[in-house]
C-alpha cells in the first residue's frame, strides 16, 4: 500500500488484509460507535510506511496501517492515560510495551499487530485510555 497515489480502494484493502479484513471493519465500527464522534481520514506516511487510516476524535488519533494478512494499530498515550493503562488489567505484552516505551512529543507510543479477535479486544481496551469518556 506504499506506492499507490491515493488511499486504497475497498477492494484493494480487502485484498491486502485478507482474512484480517473482518477484524479491520469490526475494530473501526466499534471505535466509532463507542467513542463518537470519531472521523476517519487516510494519511500517507511516505513510501516506507504507505497509507494509514487515522481514526480521530478531536486532535487525538489512532492509526490503522494495512499489511499483508494483518494490520498494525498505533497510538500515543498521554502521561495520565499511560498511567491509567499501566494501573489497569491489560494483557502482559501490552503492559510491557507501555513499560518499555520511550516518550515522544505525541506521548507514549504503543504499536500492536492485529491478527486475531483477541488483538482487537486489546486495541479496544487501549482505545478506552486514548479516547476517554
Amino acid at each position: 500500500m506504499s506506492e499507490k497515489p491515493a488511499p486504497p480502494a475497498d477492494s484493494d484493502l480487502a485484498e491486502t488484509l485478507g482474512s484480517a479484513a473482518t477484524l479491520w471493519r469490526d475494530l473501526r465500527a466499534v471505535i466509532q460507535a463507542r467513542h463518537a464522534p470519531v472521523t476517519e481520514r487516510w494519511v500517507y506516511g511516505g513510501r516506507k510506511y504507505g497509507w494509514s487510516c487515522r481514526l480521530e476524535r478531536g486532535k487525538s488519533g489512532i492509526y490503522l496501517t494495512p499489511q499483508a494478512g494483518n494490520f498494525r494499530v498505533g497510538m500515543a498515550l498521554s502521561d495520565a492515560a499511560r498511567q491509567r493503562a499501566l494501573d489497569g488489567d491489560l494483557p502482559p505484552e501490552i503492559h510491557q510495551a507501555l513499560t518499555d516505551a520511550t516518550k515522544v512529543m505525541e506521548g507514549w507510543p504503543v504499536r500492536l499487530t492485529v491478527t486475531t479477535a483477541a488483538d482487537v479486544e486489546a486495541v479496544l481496551r487501549l482505545a478506552e485510555f486514548k479516547f476517554p469518556a
